[in-house]
């Protein structure tokens, strides 16, 4: 009992991998790009996601990424909370665009996700 308390307890505990474990992963109609590690990425660099006529710019910043520019109806994504951690999503509805970070041990996406 005291060895299944003390891991559990341990999980709390142990240092979690931020920057270097997270993949940057960009889904648009059902296709994904791996855009690279969140770790690879230098403080003020951006990253455009644009295509066809559609506009979406996501700058890293402060250690997350936010979306800074998009062309959409309403930029719902330009007001969404800066995302950090392996599971954080921006998504951006009008042009069918998901900006999604990932463990690297498994960066993969299901279609429940989306």
């Amino acid at each position: 009992l005291a060895v299944i308390l003390l891991c559990s307890w341990s999980a709390f505990f142990l240092p979690r991998p931020k920057e270097g474990g997270i993949m940057i992963e960009a889904v648009r109609d059902g296709n994904v790009q791996i855009l690279g590690p969140l770790a690879g990425l230098l403080s003020g660099e951006t990253i455009d996601l644009g295509e066809g006529g559609r506009t979406n710019v996501i700058k890293y910043e402060n250690g997350s990424l936010r979306m800074i520019s998009a062309n959409c109806p309403g930029g719902d994504c330009m007001r969404a909370r800066p995302i950090s951690d392996a599971g954080g999503v921006i998504i951006c509805a009008p042009h069918r665009l998901a900006v999604r970070l990932a463990s690297a041990a498994k960066p993969h996406v299901d279609s429940v996700s989306y």
